[in-house]
């Protein structure tokens, strides 16, 4: 007896079941017909959380949000056209700082393209720009859901838009060669750190998103690492607005925040060296670094 063809309903259940693995508690959106009431529903049958929304955009960037925060996956829903269109703003903000979003929406089936124009444009050619990657999932493909829902945590997290479509052809894989996006191995690097530290005279250290856009469980090792360099050391430690509370305020070597503007100019200019931990390039204003400071970046993504 051959398989049951997919149907919208079977694919939002293993999308969402994907994301509910992976520890996803929360989907937001602007829910319209076709496939999405399918996915909100799916989302309730797995006892998660559905927040309606206002607009598309707020709903990508509270799930972007919800998702840095937790280190786990969100889901956020909208609908085809105009509604995939809304979701940009907020899933440009979601790939700059990082942050695990399945951003999922309806569209104009592949089988249904030469009758309906209502709505109907190039999807995955809006979303490449902002995600790390756009994909069609048809069902035929086994693990694809969970390979999407992965994606979004794998190397440098970021958002994954999803259209769901049970007469489309796609790929063989659901994920293209080069959107992994490898990010920093932090923990590691930390440990080498002090004999480095051991050599300089008046070092500083600067701790940004790299060193929360990660699971719990890694971010608090991040945070005893630091801690660790900090009392061994005495070291200034700055921390950009994203890696907020990595150094807590009330310890000796917590030297406030870097903003790569002029409150911290003083604290570099004395420094010898600037040690970079999970620095990434879209954190700072535009600005050249203080003449002769030498820089070490630690899992720094470029």
């Amino acid at each position: 007896m051959s398989a049951p063809e997919p149907s919208r309903r079977s694919i939002a259940t293993s999308l969402v079941r994907a994301g509910h693995e992976a520890g996803a508690t929360l989907a937001f959106g602007v829910p319209g017909g076709g496939s999405n009431l399918d996915v909100v529903g799916e989302v309730v049958a797995h006892g998660m959380r559905f927040v309606l929304t206002h607009t598309e955009t707020a709903a990508v960037i509270m799930a972007g949000v919800a998702a840095q925060i937790s280190g786990v996956p969100s889901l956020a829903v909208a609908t085809r056209g105009p509604g995939l269109t809304s979701t940009v703003n907020g899933a440009a903000q979601a790939l700059l700082d990082h942050q695990p979003v399945v951003i999922v929406t309806d569209c104009v089936a592949a089988a249904d393209r030469e009758r309906i124009s209502h709505q109907r444009i190039d999807q995955q050619a809006v979303m490449r720009s902002v995600a790390k990657a756009s994909v069609v999932l048809d069902g035929r493909i086994d693990g694809a859901a969970a390979e999407v829902v992965a994606l979004t945590l794998s190397g440098r997290p970021g958002p994954v838009h999803v259209d769901i479509d049970p007469t489309a052809s796609g790929p063989d894989t659901v994920v293209p060669a080069d959107s992994t996006m490898a990010g920093p191995p932090i923990t590691s690097d930390l440990d080498s750190l002090h004999q480095l530290l051991g050599a300089c005279r008046r070092p500083v250290v600067i701790v940004g998103s790299g060193a929360v856009v990660c699971g719990p469980h890694e971010r608090q090792q991040i945070a005893s690492a630091l801690a660790a360099l900090g009392s061994a050391h005495d070291i200034p430690m700055l921390c950009t607005y994203q890696a907020r509370g990595m150094v807590p305020d009330s310890a000796s070597w917590c030297a406030g925040v870097a903003t790569a503007a002029t409150i911290e100019l003083p604290l570099l200019a004395e420094a010898d060296v600037v040690i970079g931990v999970g620095l990434d390039p879209v954190e700072f204003i535009p600005a050249p670094w203080p003449d002769g400071l030498a820089v070490a970046l630690v899992g720094t993504w470029a």
